[in-house]
């Protein structure tokens, strides 16, 4: 059957093989129960058992240069790295939990600074990997009827795309890569079990088509950044100029087969490397040697969530799910809707034809001190002229617009009283509508956005709009400790 509204944290269809390891499950059953009564602090509130057990090879590297790591779905992922860490202290944790600044945001804006400016190194392994083999014709049949955007491309072509359920909503957000005979996908890291099951439900029964999970053979590099480029180029002796969308394979060092994409999470220029993972420490090895001369640093996920946020890209499991669909979200783009046949079409055409009911909308805080305030951490309620319209479903504090951002989706107040109501553009960008955010009681003046912000770009070739980067300026947590230093001195 199907679920008659999103329950993806509920569908044990999601879980992997370790949710089933009697182990794993008397381990992390002495705190689930007392979880249910916890105080959920943000960002902090992870599980302290059942943890190490699924890494990337180079997790004791990322450890010993500070990683601070969260899990999802049993990976070990790093949040951000503690600058102030050495080999031989004790592995850097989370600081206690709080609802406002977290006493580690400076490290994320040096990690997002330097994503922006320079080049980071972020391990993005736990992603989802898949390889679909078959006939060619069978196979572009296959996907043509399972994702809403065009995947008949050239070898060496990337196709962003949602793979849509018939109400249109999303049952997989993912990336194909046209291989010489095969389709590469890469999926969210909770889609590792989901996905795989929603494709294999749909394989035609003359077995013409196979579906491989190959997440634990390859690890995942994401190089970001405008020096990424000649940093790529250093290492692998190639001629590392890519269209955005790309792949090819190349040598890195000693290692051969590595795909690299041009492709990041973030918006940001630079690439994403599926290396066999044999070849992955000597790869983040060198990388990190000869990234110093381009002042590469690692990376951790909370800094790509600061850029995706700022820049409105939608995220599986927060702003994506089975209940939100491409024009909702706003990543119509991706559909191609003269496809004779894609699952969800007729549903998508209706409601490009008649309208949504629901839409995604940027917002940021015009009133908000990030210092002193208590933060927005999703869920919050939205308010359109003090009329309840909605929930935001992410946050962050954008760096470079210097605000702190939500996304969420708004409803008409007549569709939330039982009347369903067309979205109107005009409703949302009216300029005499006044919105606001309720964050912990207070009513906080915000501005609505349906695209997103114009922000200064720095590409790998130059820099545009004027942009000053701040590449030379010393860290934001080494600057604070000249000035305490100054202070203190007699």
């Amino acid at each position: 059957g199907v679920a008659p509204k999103q329950m993806l944290r509920f569908e044990v269809q999601r879980f992997t093989s370790l949710h089933n390891n009697s182990r794993f499950l008397n381990e992390r059953s002495r705190e689930v129960v007392g979880r249910h009564y916890q105080l959920h602090y943000p960002i902090v509130n992870e599980f302290k058992y059942g943890r190490k057990i699924r890494t990337s090879p180079i997790y004791s590297e990322l450890e010993a240069r500070g990683a601070v790591f969260g899990e999802r779905m049993g990976w070990e992922r790093a949040l951000y790295f503690n600058p102030n860490h050495h080999r031989e202290d004790p592995p850097s944790e989370l600081p206690a939990g709080t609802w406002r600044k977290p006493e580690f945001l400076d490290h994320i804006e040096d990690e997002y600074l330097v994503c922006r400016e320079g080049v980071g190194l972020m391990d993005m392994s736990s992603f989802a990997k898949f390889i679909i083999r078959g006939e060619e014709k069978s196979v572009i049949a296959y996907l043509q009827k399972l994702c809403s955007n065009d995947v008949d491309v050239s070898v060496g072509g990337v196709v962003p795309t949602g793979m849509q359920n018939e109400k249109g909503g999303y049952e997989n957000d993912c990336l194909l890569i046209r291989r010489d005979n095969s389709f590469f996908m890469v999926s969210p890291t909770q889609q590792q079990t989901r996905i795989l099951e929603f494709m294999d439900n749909h394989l035609p029964e003359d077995n013409s088509i196979s579906l491989q999970d190959v997440t634990s053979m390859y690890t995942v590099l994401s190089l970001i950044g405008p020096k990424s480029k000649d940093l790529m180029e250093e290492m692998s002796g190639s001629d590392m100029t890519m269209h955005p969308f790309t792949y090819k394979e190349i040598n890195v060092g000693y290692a051969s087969g590595v795909m690299v994409l041009a492709v990041t999470n973030t918006g940001e220029p630079g690439y994403s490397l599926y290396i066999p993972s044999e070849f992955a420490l000597q790869i983040y090895d060198n990388f990190m040697k000869i990234g110093r001369d381009y002042g590469i640093r690692n990376v951790g996920h909370l800094a790509m969530r600061m850029l995706r946020i700022e820049k409105f890209i939608p995220f599986w499991g927060e702003e994506l799910s089975a209940d939100t669909t491409p024009i909702e979200s706003n990543k119509t783009f991706k559909v191609k809707f003269d496809k004779e046949y894609f699952i969800g079409k007729e549903a998508l055409l209706k409601q490009k034809n008649e309208g949504v009911q629901k839409r995604l909308v940027q917002f940021q805080f015009e009133e908000f001190n990030k210092d002193q305030d208590i933060w927005p951490w999703g869920g919050e309620a939205i308010y359109r002229n003090g009329e309840f319209v909605g929930f935001t479903s992410s946050t962050a504090y954008g760096f470079t617009l210097q605000k702190m951002v939500a996304l969420g989706f708004v409803r008409h107040p007549a569709t939330i009283a039982g009347s369903p109501t067309p979205m109107d553009t005009a409703w949302l960008t009216d300029k005499s509508a006044k919105w606001s955010i309720d964050v912990a009681g207070d009513m906080v003046p915000v501005t609505a956005h349906l695209h997103p912000p114009n922000l200064p770009i720095i590409t790998q070739e130059s820099v545009k709009d004027n942009y000053k980067p701040k590449k030379h300026h010393p860290t934001v947590q080494l600057l604070k400790q000249i000035q305490l230093r100054e202070h203190s001195s007699p």
